[in-house]
């Protein structure tokens, strides 16, 4: 079970007290007792949690599994769009050049800096 299925499966079981052997991929969305507005205020959920946008154009659920799959889709976009990008800066300090990069991973800040006198 991947992090994203158990975020997604910890909110509803959380959110609308659904029986976590409900969440099969091939559960629908009337199955695991939920509706589409239930969607929505999950998907709002999963978005101010992890720090995605999902438009409401994708949003075509049928099955649990549509869920899961359309929430690791947006996830991954957004990692490659936005936390993974490296950004390049120069800093001088006590008479020393510094060139590193930044790269955010799942809200983490990782530092690789190289100084040369």
């Amino acid at each position: 079970m991947s992090n994203t299925t158990e975020l997604i499966s910890r909110i509803i079981v959380e959110k609308f007290e659904i029986d976590p052997a409900k969440l099969v991929p091939e559960a629908t969305i009337e199955d695991i007792g939920i509706d589409s507005l239930d969607i929505f205020d999950l998907l709002f959920e999963l978005e101010e949690q992890l720090g995605i946008k999902v438009s409401n154009d994708e949003v075509k659920i049928a099955c649990y599994g549509d869920l899961v799959n359309l929430i690791e889709r947006v996830r991954t976009e957004h990692c490659f769009t936005t936390r993974r990008s490296y950004r390049a800066w120069r800093v001088v300090s006590a008479g020393k050049r510094s060139l590193g990069a930044f790269c955010g991973l799942d809200g983490r800040k990782v530092w690789n800096r190289k100084t040369s006198g």
